[in-house]
């Protein structure tokens, strides 16, 4: 997983960026929510679509590494004489990495959202 992460590029360090801010900003809010009886104490609910967001900006980022890798190799194809096909499938192998690791982290920022919208709507009902 290792050598699939630094085969990445450039592109899979904002990812990781990303994918901190995300657990720090779950975290901090899953923490609220633990901490909180009932709603009257705080109003939470602005922090949740944060981590949404960042999730949705992570999933862009990594189409983004993506069709950029694509278009740089396409570029040295155009200069080439002549290209195995083995060679073309692994390097856009390389460049799936980042639309991989941009949708895992979507992914887990959708389920934390999902889950502290829950969450919170039970402390809403009960209090």
């Amino acid at each position: 997983m290792g050598q699939v992460f630094y085969q990445g590029g450039v592109f899979i360090w904002p990812l990781l960026l990303l994918a901190v801010v995300i657990v720090v900003l779950s975290g901090k809010r899953i923490l609220e929510l633990s901490r909180t009886t009932s709603l009257g104490e705080k109003r939470l609910d602005g922090g949740f679509n944060s981590i949404l967001f960042w999730g949705c900006v992570s999933l862009v980022v990594g189409f983004l590494g993506h069709y950029l890798g694509v278009y740089g190799a396409s570029g040295c194809i155009v200069k080439a004489e002549s290209v195995s096909p083995s060679l073309m499938a692994a390097g856009y192998q390389v460049s799936l990495s980042t639309i991989i690791f941009g949708m895992l982290i979507f992914l887990f920022s959708a389920v934390i959202w999902y889950f502290l919208q829950w969450r919170y709507q039970k402390l809403a009902k009960s209090g």
